[in-house]
């Protein structure tokens, strides 16, 4: 529903309570099986985090090398998970076009970002550098002199960052066209 709100207002369509709940639901199924997709490609991060903790967890004095090896194995695979989901992202986007299929979709965000995955790291990588910044800008005096009020303002804030990253990649996407 907010992808489709985001991608109406953006192009200057008024949209009422009653259009967001019944017209942007007509892709949910598409969306999800593009989420489906995008859990799928995270089974490398999965894999590697595995191995990672279970070197870490083992009952035998690990050497450096060992330690580093595993690592190294976690680093591998986490780029891989993130290559892939780079492109599949924007298929995100994609799909609440109306009448986009979920493959269609994929493969059209794979081209889009065909040799330019490096800039769009970079610009996605910065996203949660700026939230974490406004966050313990925000937070941490918060927690330290309101502790009361900060419960009610990190859900405000969450909310609100939904929307400001939806709104990023709807942004980044259509500027990749």
């Amino acid at each position: 529903m907010l992808i489709w709100t985001i991608r109406k207002r953006l192009a200057g369509i008024e949209v009422t309570v009653r259009d967001c709940i019944y017209r942007s639901t007509s892709q949910l199924i598409p969306f999800l099986l593009v989420l489906f997709v995008m859990a799928i490609q995270c089974i490398p991060l999965i894999i590697g985090s595995f191995l990672f903790t279970t070197v870490r967890a083992s009952q035998f004095q690990l050497s450096a090398f060992e330690v580093f090896a595993s690592g190294s194995v976690l680093f591998a695979f986490s780029l891989l998970s993130f290559y892939m989901l780079s492109s599949s992202v924007f298929a995100l986007y994609i799909v609440t076009l109306p009448g986009t299929l979920p493959m269609q979709a994929l493969r059209t965000a794979r081209k889009l970002v065909m040799h330019r995955r490096w800039l769009i790291a970079r610009r996605v990588l910065m996203l949660p550098l700026f939230f974490v910044t406004i966050a313990a800008a925000v937070f941490l005096p918060l927690l330290l002199w309101v502790p009361g009020l900060a419960e009610g303002v990190y859900f405000a804030a969450v909310v609100f960052a939904t929307y400001i990253t939806h709104y990023y990649f709807y942004n980044l996407y259509r500027s990749l066209l």
